[in-house]
């Protein structure tokens, strides 16, 4: 969203990421400006208005160049909500972080 917004020019209606496998429909951050016209069909949660939207846009900037600079001095360690694993997620033997 950024790089259409940012560099090419164009203002996106929003992102969305579909699950490769399982039950799970998709889900994103999507202007709820194109509910109706292209983007319907969504977690009503997904729609935010454009306040909302560019704020949680913004959000997303400030974490990844954060995350990057942690990158950059070296430091990549896995540091998951809370210091534990969580349950439902199928990579811990991965990361070797204790499960929750």
């Amino acid at each position: 969203m950024l790089v259409l917004h940012d560099l090419v020019g164009i203002e996106p209606l929003g992102g969305v990421y579909r699950p490769l496998a399982g039950d799970r429909k998709p889900r994103g951050l999507l202007r709820a400006e194109a509910r109706d016209d292209v983007l319907a069909g969504y977690t009503k949660s997904d729609y935010l208005d454009d306040g909302a939207f560019w704020d949680q846009v913004e959000t997303a900037r400030t974490n990844a160049r954060a995350l990057a600079q942690r990158i950059r001095t070296g430091d990549v360690r896995h540091d998951p909500r809370g210091g534990d694993c969580p349950q439902w997620c199928d990579l811990w033997p991965m990361c070797r972080v204790k499960r929750a």
